[in-house]
């Protein structure tokens, strides 16, 4: 007997201390109490594979409440934008925030970066960090490794889900 198996057999629960792994031997686990015949998988080994399956799909199902199992924009000490990227971004995208300076500009992008909000959507995207709001459609992109924004915008209309946009974006920075 292997050991899912005999895992099954005498009953025992899967471990859920990384859900994510738990997800795929739990899928193992009903997979095999599925080939079982009609009788075992209603057995009492059968219908523990399957309890055990709810409870790893409920604990991953809290995980997904998070959005992101990575590293949040949040919590890196932006130290600014990439050297001599400041002024272009300014230029480009400063309108969009009012009548401000490049220092306000800098500014607001920090600040949004350390923001914490329950509309906000957030994801990684290899070493970037993709942040949106979409009540004020505030997006920035930033390399956590380096700690350096790469840019800060306010989406305009020109894409149907700004938040996707972003996320190709990054994925078009990532492969420089």
């Amino acid at each position: 007997m292997g050991g899912w198996e005999r895992a099954i057999s005498c009953g025992s629960m899967i471990p859920v201390a990384k859900p994510i792994k738990a997800l795929k031997y739990g899928d193992e686990a009903v997979g095999f109490a599925k080939k079982l015949d009609k009788g075992l998988s209603n057995s009492s080994a059968g219908k523990k594979a399957r309890k055990a399956k709810d409870k790893v799909d409920d604990v991953a199902q809290k995980k997904k409440k998070f959005k992101c199992a990575c590293k949040p924009a949040a919590s890196v000490k932006w130290k600014g934008f990439r050297k001599n990227s400041l002024a272009p971004h300014y230029e480009k995208h400063g309108h969009e925030f009012g009548n401000i300076t490049q220092g306000e500009y800098f500014k607001k992008a920090k600040e949004f970066a350390t923001e914490t909000g329950k509309s906000f959507q957030e994801t990684n995207v290899g070493n970037f960090v993709i942040k949106y709001d979409p009540d004020t459609r505030r997006t920035l992109i930033g390399h956590i490794k380096n700690r350096e924004i790469r840019t800060f915008y306010k989406a305009d209309y020109r894409d149907e889900d700004p938040y996707n946009a972003a996320i190709e974006l990054a994925k078009e920075l990532s492969r420089k």
